[in-house]
């Protein structure tokens, strides 16, 4: 697994207040596009927000693309005021900087987050197919080669963290 450049620490991230001292991960230091991503600041009129992905007990996933680029992406925004008044600062905190540091093809890639004064937003890989929960839910059952191609990649996530 190749090493990356590691987000801040949690006591450098605070989600307290208006959440002032959240800072962008530099996910590709070298690209022009990016500004030196670690001074680039992120703001929500970037992005055009599509349709609705998901929902979790914090906020909503989007699809969504960024304007400059015209990549797609998967954008999670999460409320500020929920994650203060459910005291799960410190889980945010840690789910940015592990996610961050994931790389393996069966996980989206962290890109990148940033905030304003009501949220957080979290700049996530698109899965273009979707999630194995939908396809599920969408198809009823698998055929067999299917399903062994997903129960490896499980297998090699597990043996990853085993080992």
């Amino acid at each position: 697994m190749t090493e990356v450049a590691a987000p801040p620490l949690a006591s450098e991230v605070e989600l307290q207040g208006n959440l002032s001292a959240i800072s962008t991960i530099a996910e590709n230091p070298s690209s022009e596009s990016t500004r030196t991503n670690s001074q680039r600041m992120w703001v929500i009129n970037d992005f055009e927000i599509g349709r609705p992905l998901g929902k979790g007990h914090f906020g909503f996933i989007f699809l969504a693309r960024y304007k400059p680029e015209r990549v797609v992406v998967s954008l999670k925004v999460l409320s500020k005021d929920h994650i203060s008044k459910h005291n799960v600062k410190h889980q945010v905190k840690r789910e940015i900087q592990i996610h961050y540091r994931l790389r393996h093809p069966n996980i989206l890639r962290l890109k990148n987050y940033f905030h304003d004064e009501r949220r957080v937003y979290i700049i996530l890989e698109c899965a273009n197919g979707g999630d194995l929960y939908s396809r599920l839910k969408k198809k009823g059952r698998l055929e067999e080669p299917e399903a062994a191609r997903y129960l490896l990649g499980i297998q090699h996530l597990v043996l990853l963290i085993i080992w």
